[in-house]
């Protein structure tokens, strides 16, 4: 719980800026833009700089996030759901079997289903009722869906 109170935002998690890019870059942006870095940052080019190999790590990590669909979905889901974590505490932690990151995406099928159930009334009587007419106000069923 320290390290969400103590969070600082690293520049080094935001892959767009160390590419060159933005979030609507076509892929074929961001290896044109990878290139061009990848020129200026390698070791080979900067030998007497010794951060140099770290930086070009840093930046084919970025690549290889950003140009893979699937994983370029799963960073944009973290970069824009403001979690007070890294990208790779929160992928290490998204992997995990013990945590649930059901709160930080969309649910996307519903709930409640509009399957039919019966009350019974207090003399005995039941009464069926389909549950979408129970709840016909679309502002209640958007939250019980979790929709807003």
């Amino acid at each position: 719980m320290e390290s969400f109170l103590s969070y600082v935002p690293d520049e080094n998690d935001d892959y767009y800026r160390i590419i060159g890019c933005d979030e609507l870059s076509s892929v074929e942006q961001i290896l044109t833009e990878y290139k061009i870095k990848a020129l200026q940052l390698h070791p080979d080019k900067n030998p007497n700089d010794l951060t140099a190999a770290k930086r070009f790590a840093l930046l084919q990590q970025a690549k290889e996030v950003l140009c893979d669909p699937e994983s370029r979905e799963k960073y944009d889901k973290w970069k824009r759901s403001g979690i007070p974590m890294s990208y790779n505490q929160w992928c290490a932690m998204s992997n995990s079997v013990h945590v649930s990151m059901h709160w930080s995406c969309k649910k996307k099928e519903a709930m409640i289903a509009d399957t039919p159930f019966s009350a019974s009334k207090d003399n005995g009587t039941s009464v069926k009722w389909w549950k979408s007419d129970l709840h016909s106000n679309d502002r209640l069923r958007k939250f019980r869906n979790y929709e807003i």
